[in-house]
């Protein structure tokens, strides 16, 4: 009986698990706290990027001049990228998450947890919860 034929991204998988077996590295399975911490995570800011959108957008049909629209496209673009680059630390900093879980602010227009170490939400923001 033939094998069926393999793709270029399993053909590389068997090659760096080839490589981490002779390197001594040892593969272990996510446990299910691990993976249930970083549901959390992506959760959490797929909502909250969600909500920024949705903001956005709501900016860019209130604008009618192009400057403005630039500054707009510009700042979310940044916003998106901070946002994004916290995700990843919080998957890997278990402390960063639990000051998350701890410290929240919500925004005037939603009820949506907010990072109070995110230093892009707007100002309008207010502390409704203390760090406890």
């Amino acid at each position: 009986m033939e094998k069926p034929l393999k793709s270029a991204v399993e053909l590389a998988m068997e090659r760096l698990r080839r490589q981490d077996a002779d390197a001594g590295i040892e593969s272990r399975p996510l446990t299910d706290a691990q993976k249930a911490s970083i549901a959390e995570v992506r959760n959490f800011y797929h909502a909250k990027m969600a909500q920024a959108d949705v903001l956005h957008r709501s900016n860019v049909r209130a604008t009618f001049s192009p400057e403005e629209h630039q500054r707009i496209e510009t700042e979310f673009r940044v916003d998106r990228a901070t946002d994004e680059r916290a995700r990843r630390e919080d998957r890997e900093d278990p402390a960063r998450r639990d000051m998350i879980r701890k410290c929240t602010i919500r925004n005037r227009r939603s009820s949506l947890p907010i990072s109070i170490a995110d230093e892009t939400w707007p100002a309008s923001s207010r502390v409704v919860e203390r760090c406890r």
